[in-house]
């Protein structure tokens, strides 16, 4: 398997604000001692149930439009 192109720092720039602005949302919440490490581990978790809740919307969502024929 190929190696990927290295990350450029236009890339970072690109999606650099959207990344920050989640970090300071969870940093915020947390005492001022938290480590960053604990930071980015809650941000991986918050994904894992943003996730979890689209999926849950999807079921619900799918489940009421086509009364269950296409599941």
């Amino acid at each position: 398997m190929a190696q990927p192109d290295p990350i450029t720092l236009e890339e970072y720039k690109d999606v650099g604000p959207e990344f920050f602005e989640k970090y300071h949302y969870v940093k915020n919440q947390l005492p001022v001692t938290t480590e960053v490490d604990d930071v980015l581990t809650i941000m991986e978790t918050l994904a894992g149930l943003v996730l979890l809740k689209r999926e849950k919307e999807e079921e619900e969502s799918g489940s009421n439009n086509n009364m269950g024929f296409l599941k």
